[in-house]
């Protein structure tokens, strides 16, 4: 989404742009904490990648619910 294109006016894209953003970071970090040998501590690290990923599916559901039902007021979401 990106911020821009056929979504960027609805409030959620931009909330699941900086989801999205979130899972890399906290994958990476984990990925990170693995390589070094802290494979506990990165495996419990999962249940934040599993909290990030429901919010975004939440995202992505009210999105298409909106769009569905035209819950916008205009193509703009004014």
């Amino acid at each position: 989404m990106r911020g821009t294109g056929a979504y960027a006016h609805l409030p959620e894209a931009r909330q699941f742009d900086r989801q999205h953003v979130l899972i890399h970071q906290e994958a990476n970090r984990l990925m990170d904490m693995h390589r070094a040998g802290q494979v506990g501590e990165s495996t419990a690290g999962y249940g934040k990648l599993q909290v990030i990923s429901d919010e975004m599916a939440a995202l992505l559901r009210t999105m298409e619910a909106k769009l569905r039902t035209g819950g916008l007021n205009d193509a703009h979401g004014r």
